[in-house]
């Protein structure tokens, strides 16, 4: 208990009076009690220029799948392509949907009906594949698939994807 209260009343001491030399612009005195403080900062940014710095702008990553090198739209687009080619015209609109959920894509959805990207390509940018060689066919629709993806937003997919049965590696 005496312990405790030794700690508590050094802790509360009175904060160092300032020393009564004089000090002029060219030179300034720094109390000891603050050098621990200019090593730390003077540690920190000597050890922050050695940090690597984050990387900004458009992601431009390679992904490689089946010995073919893709960026993370077209690599979307080949993996749906190939699942549902897989499934020799007989994959629907719903079986898709139950093997890719439409939350793997958060922003946009990661395929659409044919007919729906018309109005959200029209809202300026063209977010989906709608050209008629990259629309993919299923037995009860013909859907797009997003080009809108990001590393973040790729992982999720990726996940679905290996646990379908598609390897994917980053290039």
């Amino acid at each position: 208990m005496k312990k405790k209260k030794a700690a508590v009343a050094a802790s509360k001491k009175a904060p160092a009076k300032k020393s009564s030399t004089k000090q002029t612009p060219e030179t300034t005195e720094t109390p000891v009690e603050q050098a621990p403080v200019e090593t730390v900062v003077e540690e920190t940014s000597h050890t922050a220029s050695k940090v690597t710095p984050v990387k900004k702008g458009r992601d431009n990553s390679v992904y490689i799948y089946q010995g073919a090198e893709y960026k993370k739209g077209r690599l979307v687009h080949k993996i749906i392509s190939d699942h549902v080619a897989a499934a020799k015209g007989k994959m629907t609109y719903e079986a898709l949907r139950a093997a890719i959920p439409a939350e793997t894509q958060k922003r946009f959805l990661v395929f659409v009906k044919e007919s729906e990207t018309h109005a959200l390509n029209s809202a300026g940018r063209e977010r989906f594949f709608s050209k008629p060689e990259e629309l993919i066919k299923l037995k009860n629709a013909t859907i797009a698939v997003t080009n809108q993806w990001t590393a973040q937003s790729l992982a999720p997919f990726l996940k679905v994807a290996a646990s379908l049965g598609y390897k994917v590696k980053v290039k």
